[in-house]
């Protein structure tokens, strides 16, 4: 079921669209039972509604055992149980998208897991340092990149942020610790955590004063490499918290937002970014190498279409977390209109339908380099065209954005 613009909330049954779409079902099995027989009709009527029920009972039963897995995992004295949890969470997930084609069901829950593995891998880590936990201070998870934008699947790098309150140099050593067993936590459940943009790294953890500063300098005085990983801010979202309330992800969304510099690299950065399409309207394609004659989803499609709605969310102060939800927002504020943000959020659905088809097929292989190349001779005639209509949608919305910005003058 794809998302819509009307759809707000995590509650399917509460969308207009699934009332519209239930009425229409409905008239289309009327019609197609109109010219039949009693007999064949009511037949047909009883094999649709077994159909229907038989839907329903398989995902209620992946739900619980979602809902189990997440229970086990928040119990969990010792981190040993927790990558076959996680394995056994993903399998269900992937399970259910092939059977309702939802992303973002699949993404829902993907960050649900998230939350609860980060609340568990802390707890634990806590318990590992022992005595010294006692002068640990508030601490706060933040995970960017695709998780940070609500997209995560166990394909995607894990990139983590660490932010804590005031630390005294004895608490600093805490830290360092503390933050050693999560990182080390995440990867001994299979994810591919980040090496560089980890809370194991001084300069993706500290206080919030520290990284107000790191985050200002960086602004007024940053290169290329610097200002490209303080954009990756734009897009993050919690995943635990033991203090007070943070304001972290508000914060840097405004800091980035009042950076025109940082705003004009980003929007260059955007319309460099290629959205799949050749001069001759073909595929762009990988021309050398091992990757010869695929299609470079990540470079192609997921990065330009989440660049651009990140890039519209700064430019007019979005503060929403997530690309759909980004999009609905933008709309609600005039920024978008019905037929781009309907676009867009169709889009957003087919290039991550095609994503998670692709991932399922090579699972169990988490790490396989090739997730996120697509073999244009494997798709469908119905799966190439709506790639091409989601790209052309996407190319549309880059040049959009570039004239937006350049309107708003100096």
């Amino acid at each position: 079921m794809p998302v819509f613009v009307s759809a707000k909330g995590a509650d399917f049954s509460a969308w207009r669209p699934a009332g519209d779409y239930v009425v229409t079902f409905r008239q289309a099995l009327l019609d197609s039972i109109a010219s039949s027989h009693a007999a064949a009709g009511e037949e047909r009527l009883q094999a649709t509604g077994a159909a229907l029920e038989e839907l329903a009972a398989a995902n209620d039963r992946m739900l619980a055992e979602a809902a189990r897995i997440l229970d086990q995992m928040g119990q969990s004295s010792a981190t040993a149980p927790l990558a076959g949890l996680t394995r056994a969470y993903f399998d269900v997930l992937y399970d259910q998208f092939e059977l309702f084609r939802s992303p973002q069901a699949f993404f829902q829950q993907s960050h649900a897991l998230l939350v609860q593995l980060a609340g568990t891998l802390t707890r634990l880590a806590a318990d590992r340092i022992g005595i010294m936990s006692r002068t640990l201070p508030d601490v706060e998870l933040v995970v960017l990149g695709p998780a940070g934008r609500l997209e995560f699947s166990p394909f995607c790098p894990l990139q983590l942020v660490l932010v804590h309150g005031p630390a005294s140099s004895a608490d600093i050593e805490v830290l360092s610790l503390f933050s050693h067993f999560i990182h080390e936590g995440f990867l001994g459940c299979g994810f591919l955590a980040d090496s560089r943009i980890s809370p194991r790294n001084p300069l993706w953890r500290g206080a919030p004063v520290e990284w107000e500063l790191r985050i200002t300098q960086g602004l007024e005085h940053g290169e290329r490499e610097e200002l490209i990983d303080l954009l990756r801010l734009a897009d993050q979202a919690e995943l635990t918290r033991n203090g007070g309330e943070s304001g972290f992800g508000a914060r840097c969304l405004h800091l980035l937002a009042e950076s025109r510099p940082t705003l004009a690299f980003l929007v260059t950065r955007l319309m460099g970014l290629s959205n799949g399409i050749g001069l001759m309207g073909g595929l762009r394609l990988i021309k050398t190498g091992s990757e010869r004659g695929l299609f470079a989803l990540l470079d192609h499609a997921l990065l330009p279409l989440s660049a651009t709605v990140t890039s519209l969310a700064l430019i007019r102060g979005v503060t929403t977390v997530g690309t759909t939800a980004r999009i609905r927002e933008l709309l609600a504020r005039g920024e978008l209109n019905v037929d781009m943000a309907e676009r867009l959020l169709q889009a957003w659905q087919a290039l991550h339908e095609l994503r998670l088809d692709h991932e399922r097929s090579l699972l169990p292989d988490w790490g396989d380099r090739l997730a996120l190349y697509l073999d244009p001779e494997k798709l469908s005639n119905n799966e190439r065209d709506r790639l091409r209509e989601a790209l052309e949608t996407v190319g549309t919305a880059q040049r959009q954005t570039g004239v937006i910005f350049s309107g708003l003058g100096e």
